[in-house]
């Protein structure tokens, strides 16, 4: 027995992600010349210490992936909020 899609998010016209077992499959509008996801969170992957999904399939030349879910911290954690921002590069916020 094979689990149903599961819809869980939705750009409009431009993408979407569903939830498929213990996968997730996104999909995206592309055109000539653009990177894909899965290049770029291979990129990611080799240069940076950091955690991706693990891509379990994509399509070559395709905006199309397979990839599961990570564990991992909030980006929210290490992310600059707009007054740490303004102290770190000396901007003003109000």
């Amino acid at each position: 027995m094979h689990a149903a899609p599961n819809l869980i998010y939705n750009s409009g016209t431009s993408g979407a992600v569903w939830a498929i077992g213990g996968a997730f499959c996104k999909a995206k509008a592309w055109m000539e010349g653009m990177e894909t996801e899965a290049g770029t969170l291979k990129y990611v992957q080799k240069r940076f210490d950091i955690p991706v999904p693990e891509i379990v399939y994509d399509w070559q030349y395709s905006p199309a992936l397979m990839c599961c879910r990570i564990t991992s911290n909030s980006i929210t954690r290490f992310a600059p909020t707009p007054r740490r921002a303004s102290l770190r590069f000396g901007t003003r916020t109000n």
